[in-house]
């Protein structure tokens, strides 16, 4: 039976969505991950053998995969290459191969991929206040659709992540994120004048809800992940190469600024709430950040792993090795939660360069599947991306 590349390429990206809300909460994500890598084997397979070139991407993007596959060979020399190792690679593999696919999709079938997008509206929105619903049953201890656990969680709070999985707060920080910026771009499609205004209403009101939430699951990295996903809408609706557009910007900074202030000042016992829930999980971060695996807070032990990495564990060359342990074995190094933040556990293992070297990768092929206008400034969004991504895997 001949096999269509439309049909394969269509059922590894359902495949992949599948991953963020299906296959996580059933715990079956990591053989998808498996049939994933293997059906997009096959489409290359399939395309060679058929005289069609697959572009990988730019030469800087080939530049960057080198420097990458240089690192981790540099890594198994000299530390080994045992089932850590391996089970490590993969753990870098997957997502990486899942951004390539995905640039490489939408680009491929740009205008099929906007239509269905905008198509979807629904089914996208409706999931998400399911999800709300259920998180909103989960904040009262219930254990109610936590998902399929192999390995026990004993902090309730990571469960509070609705049907994106056992555990799985971050996932709801970057799906929730994903939909809130999905519905802002959205609402420029919307041509009814008061619809538009009350699919905006509707989505700062799930802005303030996920607020809400995010403080009581202990998701914070939320906070920052929505005001950079805000930041990116807003310097791609203005012409930064103009005065009043970065006028605008600025006011727009200000007034959000502003409001926050007078928010603080004006709610009796907000700032106590903001401080405890929120703000010192940040400013607990540089207060501890030399105090190594002493720090047991989830949250405040991100910063100090970095620096333990950095200090004592060769993060400024080759790290400890992959081969040492897993990136998401707990207690590594001493650390509770190790591998609970990415840039620490790969600092740690593999130095920073390899960090940098991948977190480049990422930004490079997110920014070169956009489509930006004459008034864009492609550098700047560049830069944007690159602290985007660097506030995901912090």
């Amino acid at each position: 039976m001949k096999i269509k590349n439309r049909t394969l390429e269509d059922i590894i990206l359902l495949l992949i969505i599948g991953q963020v809300v299906v296959f996580r909460f059933f715990n079956v994500y990591e053989i998808m991950n498996k049939v994933i890598l293997v059906l997009t084997a096959m489409l290359l397979l399939i395309n060679f053998i058929r005289g069609k070139k697959l572009k990988i991407g730019t030469k800087s993007e080939m530049l960057s995969i080198a420097i990458v596959v240089v690192l981790l060979l540099f890594n198994c020399f000299l530390y080994g290459c045992d089932g850590a190792f391996q089970s490590n690679m993969l753990m870098i593999l997957y997502p990486l191969i899942n951004v390539f696919y995905l640039t490489y999709y939408v680009k491929k079938h740009q205008e099929f991929f906007y239509k269905k997008m905008i198509q979807m509206k629904y089914l996208i929105n409706i999931y998400f206040v399911i999800n709300i619903i259920v998180m909103f049953i989960q904040l009262q201890g219930t254990y109610f659709l936590v998902g399929v656990v192999t390995q026990e969680n004993t902090m309730y709070e990571d469960l509070i992540s609705g049907l994106l999985g056992y555990s799985m707060v971050a996932a709801v920080c970057y799906f929730s994120v994903f939909v809130i910026a999905y519905n802002i771009v959205l609402s420029y499609t919307i041509k009814n004048r008061l619809r538009r205004k009350v699919f905006i209403a509707y989505t700062v009101i799930l802005i303030g809800i996920m607020a809400y939430i995010s403080i009581q699951n202990d998701n914070v990295q939320y906070f920052p992940f929505v005001l950079l996903a805000l930041l990116i809408i807003m310097l791609s609706r203005n012409r930064l190469n103009t005065v009043s557009g970065l006028q605008k910007v600025l006011l727009i900074v200000l007034i959000c600024m502003l409001a926050v202030m007078f928010a603080l000042g004006l709610v009796p016992g907000f700032y106590e709430l903001l401080n405890d829930s929120v703000l010192y999980k940040f400013t607990g971060s540089l207060e501890h950040m030399y105090d190594g695996s002493s720090v047991t807070h989830g949250s405040m032990e991100r910063l100090a792993l970095v620096v333990y990495g950095l200090t004592y564990a060769g993060g400024w060359a080759l790290g400890k090795g992959f081969s040492y342990a897993g990136v998401y074995t707990p207690y590594t190094f001493g650390f509770v939660h190790f591998g609970n933040a990415n840039i620490g556990a790969f600092i740690c293992l593999g130095g920073v360069w390899l960090y940098l070297a991948i977190i480049y990768l990422y930004s490079k092929k997110i920014v070169n599947m956009i489509e930006f206008n004459d008034h864009t400034n492609r550098k700047l969004f560049y830069r944007i991306m690159v602290c985007t991504f660097l506030v995901a895997a912090s």
